[in-house]
């Protein structure tokens, strides 16, 4: 997900705080089995506007296009 993320965007890595949350326009979390998930409410803080971002949506599109190119159509 990051080489995806990095073709588009300037990625960061490092730990996430509670300031970072509050800047946030976007943010989404990822795993094996999870694939993208976009997080739009930690608790009671909203992220962004609430809903799903579309740097976020493209990226779930990248990372969809970049599995079927290998495993076909899921």
């Amino acid at each position: 997900v990051i080489g995806l993320a990095s073709r588009s965007f300037t990625v960061k890595e490092g730990p996430v705080n509670g300031m970072d949350l509050r800047r946030a326009d976007e943010a989404f979390i990822t795993s094996s089995d999870k694939e993208i998930m976009p997080v739009v409410q930690v608790g009671d803080l909203k992220i962004g506007n609430g809903r799903v971002g579309a740097k976020t949506k493209f990226l779930m599109g990248e990372f969809k296009n970049f599995v079927s190119s290998y495993y076909g159509k899921y």
